[in-house]
């Protein structure tokens, strides 16, 4: 099966707290790829993700931002089918817990990993990225202090 082909996804601030859930709409397909993005509002916190198929989570980037949180994003490789519901902990307490939880078909070997960091009101990088392998997911996240809206090919 190719990889990319994007399932489902689902997102929630969860607020000033040490764990949350949060469950797929649909069931995941078996041998599919789970991301999961989250912003804590605090650094220097243990992250740990976790579900309730028992898929195993390996945590591909952890990105400092500002001074006062950080960005983690994990991958779930070749998951088993059925209902899912995702557990995001940290080791602390934190102002916030923002984090999304998306599916894509197939079973995602990671290539490699890119971070940037800025200062409010930058303008994000766009333009062509040059893949290495067939079917490569791109996967771009952000981290901000307050609630905001995105909107593709504008921010």
């Amino acid at each position: 099966m190719a990889f990319g082909a994007f399932v489902q996804d689902d997102a929630v601030d969860s607020g000033s707290t040490t764990s949350a859930n949060l469950a797929f709409g649909s069931n995941n397909a078996a041998g599919n790829t789970i991301l999961v993005a989250g912003r804590v509002g605090a650094q220097g916190r243990t992250v740990t993700v976790t579900d309730t198929r028992g898929n195993t989570y390996v945590q591909d980037r952890n990105q400092l931002s500002g001074a006062d949180h950080e960005l983690f994003v994990f991958r779930a490789s070749n998951v088993a089918a059925g209902a899912n519901t995702v557990t995001f902990a940290i080791s602390g307490a934190a102002a916030t817990i923002r984090w999304i939880i998306t599916e894509y078909e197939g079973n995602a070997v990671l290539d490699q990993t890119n971070s940037a960091d800025g200062a409010s009101g930058i303008t994000t990088p766009s333009g062509n990225v040059i893949t290495t392998v067939a079917d490569e997911l791109i996967f771009r996240t952000a981290s901000v202090a307050s609630q905001s809206t995105f909107t593709a090919g504008t921010n």
